[in-house]
């Protein structure tokens, strides 16, 4: 069904100043203006199989194309001349390349999420409340895909907000996550990497929280893919 559907993009403007307040009264740090606009997800201290080993910080949006084009200086999008859609048709390879300049630039540790961050933040971490999609049970409210998309990608944030303030978990692009947190920085070739949350040309039964892709290769980009920023609670 993929074929030759599948490319990522991304947004970067994220370097504005947090209000505390997101989500459905949810309480979080203020982020420092060098940081992405990103949000706090809590984790319990307790140990459980479900959840992330620690707290971490994660990108409220999908990095977009505006934001791709200021650290790399092009636009690899198949869904271009959007600078505020989620960039698309990156690899593996290329997501790396970006991640590492990024970090240069600003002196952080930005990286992807691995798999169990990603679906616990996309559940509502500890303020979930239950729903099919993230942060609805009705798929519109929160998600574009196949009925209601257009056959494009659209606007990071358009989309209402799931518990923790983020935003695109379920449709507009699948995204790039790490299954093996001890991966993560591991050599790119030898990662299988999933994408998770569903895509614009996605049927309303194929995406959602659970909906994931995997032996996606690290050298190939496709028009349906993008990913968001993680970060460990103490950078």
């Amino acid at each position: 069904m993929i074929g030759s559907w599948l490319i990522p993009i991304l947004s970067i403007g994220f370097l504005s100043t947090l209000s505390a307040q997101v989500g459905i009264g949810v309480q979080i740090p203020v982020v420092p203006k060098e940081k992405y606009n990103m949000v706090y997800v809590e984790v319990p201290q307790t140990p459980q199989s479900n959840r992330p080993k620690s707290s971490f910080w994660l990108g409220r949006y999908e990095v977009t194309q505006q934001e791709w084009f200021e650290v790399m200086g092009t636009n690899p999008s198949y869904h271009a001349q959007c600078p505020t859609c989620p960039v698309e048709n990156v690899s593996l390879v290329d997501i790396y390349g970006f991640i590492q300049k990024l970090n240069s630039k600003t002196g952080k540790k930005y990286r992807l999420p691995n798999a169990v961050e990603w679906e616990f933040a996309a559940r509502g971490g500890i303020h979930s409340q239950g729903f099919r999609f993230s942060g609805s049970n009705f798929i519109d409210a929160v998600a574009w895909y196949k009925e209601n998309s257009q056959g494009e990608t659209h606007p990071i944030g358009k989309k209402r907000a799931n518990e923790l303030g983020l935003y695109d978990l379920t449709g507009n692009v699948w995204e790039y996550v790490v299954p093996v947190p001890e991966q993560a920085w591991g050599s790119v070739d030898s990662l299988d990497v999933e994408w998770r949350g569903g895509a614009w040309n996605y049927g309303y039964a194929l995406i959602g929280i659970d909906k994931l892709k995997n032996h996606i290769h690290y050298k190939l980009g496709f028009p349906v893919a993008g990913f968001r920023l993680a970060l460990d609670a103490q950078n």
